[in-house]
């Protein structure tokens, strides 16, 4: 389970730098996708990045320090969602 987690997390993280560099890519009109021309799908790889990095920090080792790590991974996700929740872009 603890490599699934791991694959899974390094996935999101290379599908989040391809979604922010093709969202900043649309946003200054340098190429044209539909999706890609609102911060929404980057913001949805966000989350669900860090939520999984949040799931894997946490898994390591019950230590204080990555307690804070898995914390601070979770706020940021929930602040994320807060946002597009709010559709503040």
């Amino acid at each position: 389970m603890k490599i699934a987690i791991n694959f899974l997390a390094w996935l999101a993280v290379f599908f989040t730098i391809i979604g922010v560099i093709l969202t900043l890519s649309c946003t200054y009109h340098f190429i044209n996708i539909y999706y890609f021309q609102n911060y929404f799908l980057a913001q949805c790889c966000i989350v669900f990045t860090m939520l999984l990095w949040s799931i894997k920090v946490l898994g390591w080792k019950e230590t204080s320090k990555n307690k804070l790590y898995s914390f601070f991974c979770l706020l940021i996700a929930v602040g994320t969602a807060f946002f597009m929740y709010n559709n503040i872009s």
